[in-house]
């Protein structure tokens, strides 16, 4: 899913972005949080 969202975007700051923009609005930022944001990242990367 988010692979098919990297191209769509065609930069993975502007993902990042959307992640941070869309997803911080309606979840809380705690551990959880950021373990999942990590792991987008880590999928990103590879």
């Amino acid at each position: 899913t988010f692979s098919v969202l990297t191209k769509l975007c065609g930069h993975h700051d502007v993902l990042i972005w959307i992640l941070r923009t869309y997803y911080f609005s309606i979840l809380p930022i705690n551990d959880f949080t950021m373990h999942i944001l990590f792991q987008i990242r880590t999928d990103i990367d590879n």
